[in-house]
């Protein structure tokens, strides 16, 4: 899985709010974001090939980490 920040940057920071990404795969429902500290995920769901990133996982300044999930019918 590939996303690209639509703004055209390459980094993220630690006080960013409302980040969309492009998510280059439509096979994509959902992207999962965790970091170190928090120990969870925060499930966001694609909507027109599009992803916001969820700015709780960037405030701690830990690394961020983020997979793709594919919701099948059956």
């Amino acid at each position: 899985m590939v996303l690209k920040l639509k703004d055209g940057r390459k980094e993220l920071y630690q006080w960013d709010v409302g980040v969309v990404a492009d998510v280059t795969d439509e096979n994509i429902n959902e992207v999962h974001f965790s970091n170190l500290r928090y120990g969870v995920s925060f499930n966001i769901e694609v909507q027109n090939g599009t992803v916001t990133i969820p700015p709780e996982v960037l405030q701690s300044g830990a690394g961020v980490f983020c997979w793709a999930f594919v919701r099948k019918e059956n």
